[in-house]
């Protein structure tokens, strides 16, 4: 009589674990977790000996490396499918062009689980059913048991993680927004505010923070949160919020009466958190495009000086047309009537004047470098 296959379970939200029918296995060497972890994040799809052996080695492969890494594959084919019938791959196979690929069914990585509950999720919202929604993405959080494949460094893993962690950050926000549609934003609010504090610049928390402080009655805080965000996203990655969240926000600053509210009621049903402390802004690696604003803010600056104030006008004109501005404008004119004056100061015989009119030259081409400065590193309002 045939045995019946052992289930097994991959864990990856997490440190790497393997469950054979609810029993924890030892899985070998820091070699034996580096390979087993390439496959079962490419689960279900060919890994080359190349990818594997970066995974082992990073690029310091050593000469016997393909040798070493065929008997790591043999321990790790008997460590996840040890009743494969004789001479047979069994759960990992070998491709013709010599490649690897572990069979996982959907159920058994708590990966796949996860975006299955996130596609459940969704449509529990769509169909009105919060509380069930909110039931069923809980269940998928609590998946995660700390960094995903912490001890496994390498950078196959790093971008393995960083896209774990995208994942968590869509789990938080189908939560959130499920206690939301159930107009519970008391519950969450602490949780919320920690969430926006790990992931600053995911647009849909800081959309369901604005809601929940809304709803509590805190507008100034909603709108601070706009504020906070705005500048965090211009400073890191050099673009504006999206259309919507602009949306969002002015309707806040109309307290427009179709926002969602909580009924008063519902507030003193439940004790309210006491009123959280909002997240710094936290400092992060400023990107290419932020640091090519801050040469653009010194660049502008540096035009009136090197010009002695010649090349304030055209600047500003050309501010003025960028920014669609009046008032950019009317310093063009008036940086341009400055160097019409100087003119007319080194064509006038008489020293009083034009030492006036070079001083007068010396505060505008110093302001004028000012200007510039603030004007170009200040990001332009949206457009309603």
């Amino acid at each position: 009589m045939q045995l019946p296959a052992p289930v097994l379970r991959y864990r990856v939200l997490g440190p790497l674990a393997v469950f054979q029918d609810g029993v924890l296995l030892d899985l070998g060497t820091d070699r034996h977790r580096r390979v087993l972890a390439a496959l079962v994040l490419h689960a279900n799809a060919p890994v080359s000996i190349a990818d594997l052996l970066v995974a082992v080695w990073g690029y310091d492969t050593p000469d016997d490396g393909p040798q070493q890494l065929r008997t790591l594959v043999r321990e790790v084919r008997d460590l996840v499918d040890p009743h494969r019938e004789a001479a047979s791959d069994g759960e990992l196979t070998t491709t013709p062009d010599r490649r690897y690929v572990l069979q996982v069914r959907r159920t058994e990585l708590d990966v796949t689980v996860v975006e299955d509950s996130l596609e459940t999720t969704r449509k529990l919202r769509a169909e009105g059913r919060p509380n069930e929604a909110s039931r069923e993405i809980r269940s998928a959080l609590g998946r995660w048991r700390g960094q995903p494949l912490a001890g496994l460094d390498g950078p196959g893993f790093a971008t393995a993680r960083e896209r774990l962690q995208d994942l968590r950050a869509e789990v938080l926000e189908e939560l959130f927004g499920a206690e939301l549609d159930a107009n519970r934003p008391q519950l969450i609010l602490r949780d919320l505010m920690a969430a926006v504090v790990e992931f600053p610049l995911r647009e849909r928390l800081r959309t369901a923070v604005m809601i929940a402080l809304y709803s509590l009655g805190w507008q100034q805080d909603a709108l601070f949160q706009y504020e906070n965000y705005r500048e965090l996203l211009f400073r890191t990655t050099g673009r504006e919020p999206s259309a919507a969240l602009y949306d969002l926000r002015e309707r806040m600053v109309r307290s427009d009466p179709s926002l969602h509210s909580l009924p008063p009621r519902a507030i003193q049903r439940q004790a309210l958190p006491a009123r959280p402390p909002l997240p710094p802004m936290p400092r992060l690696r400023p990107t290419r495009r932020a640091r090519a604003s801050v040469w653009a803010q010194l660049g502008g600056a540096v035009v009136p000086l090197v010009t002695f104030g010649f090349g304030s006008p055209v600047l500003f004109a050309v501010l003025a047309i960028r920014r669609r501005s009046v008032w950019l404008a009317l310093s063009a004119a008036v940086y341009l009537c400055a160097v019409v004056l100087l003119f007319s100061g080194w064509e006038n015989s008489e020293a009083l004047w034009s030492d006036l009119v070079l001083a007068g030259e010396m505060i505008a081409i110093v302001s004028a470098a000012v200007q510039a400065a603030i004007v170009i590193g200040t990001p332009p309002r949206n457009q309603p």
